[in-house]
C-alpha cells in the first residue's frame, strides 16, 4: 500500500517508520481499531530522529500494541521522537516495554496494561528511561500516561537508571503491585531537575 491515506494504510507501524525521513517533521497516523503484535526485540523501534507516533481513537478504539515475549520491546534510539494515545498490553512478562535510549523523547496519552486473564502476565518495566550512558536520554517527557499492573511481578512503572537531565513525569497515574515502587531511581544515578508533578502514584506491596 502507498500508506498515504486511510484506504491505503501500511501494515505495520515500524515500516512506516522506515519510509520516514531524519528531522522532517513526518507524523504517522495509527487509526482507531489497529493491532498489531510486537513479538521481538527488533519488531518495532524508532530509530529515525523526529518522528511522532500518533493513535488516533478513545478507550478501545485506540490503537493497540500487544507485547507477545519476554524480549518484546518497543525501542526508542533516535532522538526528538514521540509515542502518543497508544494501548500497550503486556502478553507476557515483559522485560521492558518502552526502552528510552536518546534524548527529548516523549510518551504521551499512552496506556500500559497488565494481563489480569487466568495467566496474570505483568511487564518488570513499563518505561525504562536509561539510554546506557550518562545524559543519553536528557529531556525525556512522560505525559498523561496510565500504568496499570495489579498482580506481583512487576518491578516499577518508571525506572529513571542512568544519569539524566530535565526529565518531567507529568500527570500520570501508576496503580500497581511493585517490587521497587511505581517511579524508581537506582541509587548512584544522579537526575538533575527532575520533575515529577501532578501524578497518582499507588503501590501496593509495603
Amino acid at each position: 500500500n502507498s500508506g498515504k491515506d486511510p484506504g491505503h494504510p501500511f501494515a505495520t507501524i515500524d515500516y512506516a517508520i522506515g519510509r520516514c525521513t531524519a528531522d522532517n517533521g513526518d507524523v504517522i497516523f495509527v487509526c482507531p481499531g489497529h493491532a498489531e503484535n510486537v513479538t521481538a526485540t527488533l519488531t518495532l523501534t524508532l530509530d529515525i530522529a523526529g518522528v511522532r507516533v500518533i493513535g488516533i481513537g478513545q478507550g478501545a478504539s485506540r490503537p493497540t500494541l500487544s507485547l507477545t515475549a519476554v524480549a518484546s520491546v518497543i525501542s526508542v534510539t533516535a532522538a526528538s521522537c514521540s509515542l502518543e494515545n497508544l494501548l500497550l498490553k503486556a502478553e507476557h512478562d515483559n522485560t521492558i516495554m518502552v526502552d528510552i535510549d536518546a534524548t527529548d523523547c516523549s510518551v504521551v496519552a499512552c496506556e500500559f496494561r497488565s494481563r489480569i486473564a487466568a495467566t496474570a502476565r505483568e511487564f518488570v518495566t513499563a518505561i525504562d528511561i536509561n539510554g546506557g550512558a550518562a545524559n543519553a536520554c536528557d529531556r525525556t517527557r512522560v505525559i498523561n500516561c496510565l500504568f496499570y499492573s495489579p498482580t506481583a511481578g512487576a518491578t516499577q512503572a518508571i525506572e529513571l537508571g542512568e544519569i539524566a537531565d530535565s526529565v518531567e513525569i507529568v500527570g500520570c497515574q501508576a496503580w500497581g503491585d511493585y517490587g521497587a515502587a511505581p517511579i524508581h531511581n537506582p541509587t548512584g544515578f544522579v537526575l538533575t531537575r527532575l520533575s515529577v508533578r501532578d501524578c497518582i502514584l499507588e503501590n501496593t506491596q509495603t
